[in-house]
């Protein structure tokens, strides 16, 4: 079935009035129902997938056949932003060193601020973080999460976007949509073990340096350092794979699996529990010579600051804390004000606050401040009064563990198959650099890919003039 004109008009007045377009809408996915059904029941997009070895665990990932479009004009708004916003990131971990006041704010477990304050001086503090948000009628971001230690989404975008124009779906649609679409930078090559690679290199004056690729035996993540590996051979960069707790150091040499290794990247994951809980603070002992090699100089590519301060939920609330004044200039404070929720630490509320909070639960989200697939997410609209005030009172009293209460933003949502389809978005950033996005839709108000989510791909859309669009399209 064919697009008609008043399809084409509708399309190009939503990407001009909104700066985006879902093609999940039933508005204007209708007419790619047949398509759809066929790269099903041939399994294009599994088999594309799992080529590449893009799990999720041990699980394959779910690709929504129809991509999500972004304007010209929204992406480099959204990047200006967003970068923007990076440059302020980087001061905190500066300001967490000098400041007894900030590292009371964060009050991170005595371990974890060890760490943390092991990697402040680093350069970059953070050498990738992503940006999660959803966007408002008109457009602007709201962004809900960072994220500075999950390298899965953006090691995986090329491989995404290559599933998905390898359909005869994608096809169809480039003949029928009113718009040229282009990938992101980052769905084009590997971008994130090139910008590894080119920082390994200029730190250790390598022209082959060796990376440690580095997980553990306990939680352990797999499938992106995989990936990650492969093409880290592919593009000129030599890779030795190890668990932390077998790392060694001789002579001031940071030795992976009995090789010297000239730079690491670690991907431990957070395990519910308390503390902060993950392999690398179970036991002291265990990651000694880890330890031993950053205080040596080896660069870490995800320091702890990155992985620990910045990554955590307790960041957005300290950005609008006063605390966080002297990193700021008047234009960076509306710039947060106006692409960061409201967001609170819980054990930092009045009794006022506390209040107010638990009996309107429809404005706010509850939230671990440093935990990861939406776990732990509390959305007070989704759930009874009484629900609402027992999940506040149970996280008030968890003690050592930070929560944060933010405020609640309508997500962006359509209509597919006559059923809501909830959507956020990603945006990386590299080094500082803006460099991809990455869009996520689900039937539940949670995203998050982990909790049943699937990937949805984002593209950068152009609008054709009249007379480029496919003559074949019939008339009104």
């Amino acid at each position: 079935m064919m697009l008609n004109n008043l399809a084409h008009s509708a399309m190009l007045e939503k990407l001009r009035r909104s700066g985006r377009i879902n093609l999940a809408d039933d508005a204007f996915g209708w007419g790619f129902v047949d398509a759809i059904t066929k790269d099903r029941t041939d399994g294009v997009i599994n088999d594309a997938l799992s080529r590449a070895g893009v799990l999720f665990e041990t699980r394959s990932l779910s690709l929504m056949h129809l991509p999500f479009v972004f304007s010209e004009n929204l992406k480099t708004d959204l990047e200006g932003k967003f970068a923007r916003l990076h440059k302020i990131i980087e001061r905190i971990p500066a300001l967490y060193l000098a400041s007894a006041a900030v590292r009371a704010f964060f009050r991170l477990p005595p371990m974890m601020d060890e760490f943390v304050r092991i990697n402040c001086n680093v350069d970059p503090n953070v050498f990738l973080c992503r940006y999660d948000f959803s966007l408002t009628p008109s457009g602007s971001p709201r962004i809900y999460e960072l994220n500075a230690a999950a390298p899965a989404a953006l090691s995986f975008s090329p491989y995404f976007f290559q599933a998905l124009t390898s359909t005869e779906l994608f096809a169809q649609i480039k003949s029928q949509v009113p718009f040229a679409m282009e990938p992101f930078l980052a769905q084009r090559e590997p971008l994130f073990m090139k910008g590894i690679r080119d920082f390994v290199s200029a730190k250790c004056g390598h022209a082959r340096p060796t990376l440690g690729i580095v997980n553990s035996r306990i939680n352990t993540m797999v499938n992106e350092l995989m990936v990650m590996e492969r093409e880290a051979g592919e593009i000129g960069l030599d890779v030795v794979r190890s668990f932390v707790e077998d790392l060694q150091l001789a002579g001031g040499t940071l030795l992976a699996n009995g090789r010297k290794v000239d730079a690491l990247f670690a991907k431990i994951d957070i395990t519910p529990g308390t503390d902060f809980e993950c392999p690398i603070t179970r036991s002291r002992t265990d990651i000694e010579a880890l330890l031993a090699g950053i205080r040596a100089g080896v660069p870490y590519i995800n320091p702890f600051c990155s992985s620990f301060l910045i990554d955590n939920k307790s960041t957005l609330a300290f950005l609008q804390s006063k605390l966080a004044s002297p990193i700021l200039d008047q234009s960076e404070r509306s710039l947060i004000e106006e692409i960061v929720p409201v967001t609170k630490m819980l054990h930092q509320l009045s009794p006022t606050e506390f209040g107010n909070i638990s009996d309107y639960k429809d404005k706010w989200v509850l939230k671990k401040s440093l935990d990861t697939r939406g776990r732990s997410v509390v959305i007070g609209s989704s759930i009874s009064a009484l629900e609402w005030r027992k999940a506040l009172e149970g996280a008030r009293r968890v003690g050592s563990e930070n929560y944060v209460v933010q405020r609640f933003e309508s997500p962006e949502h359509c209509l597919s198959g006559g059923q809501p389809l909830y959507t956020s978005h990603a945006y990386f950033l590299l080094r500082g650099q803006p460099c991809g996005a990455f869009t996520r839709t689900s039937k539940s108000l949670v995203t998050n890919v982990g909790s049943g989510g699937s990937v949805q791909v984002p593209l950068i859309g152009h609008p054709l003039d009249r007379e480029e669009i496919n003559p074949r399209n019939p008339s009104d």
